[in-house]
């Protein structure tokens, strides 16, 4: 965080210049949103798909202001900004983790090596898609913390935490949606023996728990669902992305290298089984799809959502080898 709202000297100015203007942004989309000539605007593209994200927002930033404000200093609301991340992150982590394996205290104490490998594994992804100067870093990590809630009930079968982290994850960020298409991919169907088996059961649960994902985005933006738009809407589209894509040959290929290369590396090298490894990997590709067309190429910190399912991925990887290992 402090990379891009660095604190010198105890000076907290410059995320309270941030903090401001997302509180501001925030106030004017709600406006525009209850403006008469909202299907106007939209026909203008003076709102786009990011106005989606004013509920979530708002509870946010009253979260910050309530705690920020016992501090009753600038320095408060940054250290409550500050510990609102490393609460996503770390909570993010021992999710993950549980999710894979029942007895965390046995993972740390008996398999040390196994839970730094994992830690590490985590923190170099989130670190390396974040240490650059970043946009949106707030949307992410919640939102990577919800994918971690997720998996975790898709895993364990858990519908009301599924519920809700398809709720949460849908009013913080619009593709909060596809975090809903987990529990289909998870649960929806196996393989065995090289064998497609589906479960019809699971399937119904899985096109259910997606339609009240994409009802609650309605139902909570029926006013911007009102007025037609096209794909336009949706779409990202600005300088950035042109700059990217013609300009700098060195900029094209760091950026292909870190958001596409990595990746691709990681699922190769961390892969043993595709029984056991085939849905994570459907979900990492399924994001990159998504990213590839609504985002702009260089947009990398929305690559720190692929944390908690490396970590799950490399755990079927540990298992693997402790077994070849054994035998």
């Amino acid at each position: 965080m402090h990379n891009n709202y660095p604190v010198v000297d105890h000076n907290h100015e410059n995320f309270m210049i941030y903090y401001d203007s997302i509180k501001k942004n925030n106030l004017l989309n709600i406006q525009n949103i209850e403006s008469k000539e909202l299907c106007k605007k939209i026909e203008n593209k003076n709102i786009d798909r990011h106005s989606f994200r004013w509920v979530f927002e708002e509870f946010r930033i009253k979260i910050i202001d309530i705690v920020g404000k016992n501090f009753n200093s600038d320095k408060g609301t940054s250290i409550t900004f500050t510990l609102m991340i490393s609460f996503l992150i770390i909570s993010t982590f021992f999710i993950s983790i549980l999710t894979v394996e029942k007895n965390l205290f046995d993972l740390i104490t008996k398999n040390k090596k196994n839970f730094i490998f994992l830690l590490l594994l985590f923190f170099f992804i989130i670190a390396f898609y974040s240490f650059r100067l970043v946009s949106e870093l707030r949307f992410s990590f919640f939102e990577m913390f919800f994918i971690s809630t997720a998996l975790y009930s898709s895993y364990r079968k858990s519908y009301l935490l599924f519920l809700f982290s398809i709720v949460m994850a849908t009013l913080n960020r619009e593709s909060g949606i596809i975090v809903s298409s987990i529990w289909l991919i998870i649960n929806g169907f196996n393989f065995r023996d090289h064998k497609f088996i589906l479960d019809k059961k699971e399937i119904l649960i899985g096109l259910i728990f997606i339609i009240i994902s994409v009802s609650t985005l309605i139902l909570f933006n029926y006013k911007l669902f009102n007025c037609f738009f096209s794909l336009d809407f949706l779409y990202y589209e600005g300088y950035e992305v042109a700059s990217v894509i013609n300009t700098n040959i060195l900029k094209n290929f760091n950026t292909i290298f870190a958001n596409f290369f990595i990746i691709i590396f990681l699922l190769y090298y961390f892969y043993v089984d595709f029984n056991k490894q085939i849905k994570l990997i459907l979900i990492i590709l399924f994001y990159n799809f998504i990213f590839l067309f609504f985002t702009p190429p260089d947009h990398a910190i929305l690559r720190i959502m692929f944390a908690p399912i490396f970590v799950l991925y490399a755990y079927e990887y540990i298992v693997y080898k402790k077994v070849k290992n054994y035998d």
